[in-house]
């Protein structure tokens, strides 16, 4: 299975280093890397490309969960896993997550929920990574899974809510990443969860749709 990992960033080159290292020395290797990035990311340091990364770009200034949703469209191999450039994966990580999605889903939407780590605790489901297989990816209009009109920093945990109701979902909790948690321009060129989010969310609850302005398109799972 080949793992595409897509990771938004903005001048934290030394952090996502880090986060490139941790998933070079892991235990499972067939995965391609990509950065989805901004016009304005600056100088790129020769390492990315001596790493074989490779850049996505978003012309404008829109968010960075946006253009993940967009870059992940237009990727191929068998499953996307999004990361942030402050995750630390453990070393047999994403080889105990790619099993997982192999023995429970060998056909059809999978997603597999990987435990997140802050300060040594772990979050449990209220804080997964998702690693998406193609079929869930193929599920939605343009191959994007992430809401086409609204954007916010917590699209992983929407993907997931998403994935429990279609009942095709495993939560992997033995699959770690340590999340350092640096708040800085990658942080702000997510959109946040700010006071006026509260009323779209409600709304979306109560009308039985994801945390977004309009999911008609993907509300009947199957």
């Amino acid at each position: 299975m080949h793992v595409n990992i897509l990771i938004p960033t903005r001048n934290r080159w030394d952090l996502l280093r880090k986060t490139v290292r941790a998933l070079e020395r892991g235990t499972y290797k067939d995965f391609s890397i990509y950065l989805a990035v901004d016009a304005k990311h600056g100088v790129v340091p020769p390492w990315v490309a001596e790493h074989g990364i490779k850049l996505s770009v978003d012309k404008g200034r829109g968010s960075l969960v946006k253009q993940m949703g967009v870059a992940i469209g237009k990727l191929t191999g068998d499953a996307v896993l999004g990361l942030g450039d402050d995750s630390i994966l453990y070393p047999d990580c994403l080889e105990k997550a790619v099993k997982a999605m192999q023995a429970h889903f060998p056909v059809g939407m999978g997603v597999i929920g990987i435990q997140q780590y802050i300060d040594g605790k772990p979050l449990g489901q209220q804080g997964v990574y998702v690693l998406l297989n193609r079929d869930f990816i193929s599920h939605f209009p343009r191959n994007n899974p992430y809401c086409p009109d609204y954007y916010h920093y917590h699209a992983d945990i929407e993907l997931w809510k998403f994935a429990q109701r279609a009942d095709c979902c495993y939560f992997c909790a033995n699959a770690k990443i340590n999340h350092i948690r640096v708040k800085d321009a990658t942080t702000e060129r997510c959109r946040k969860n700010i006071p006026k989010d509260a009323v779209v969310q409600q709304k979306r609850t109560a009308k039985g749709y994801l945390w977004g302005n309009d999911f008609r398109l993907v509300r009947n799972v199957k």
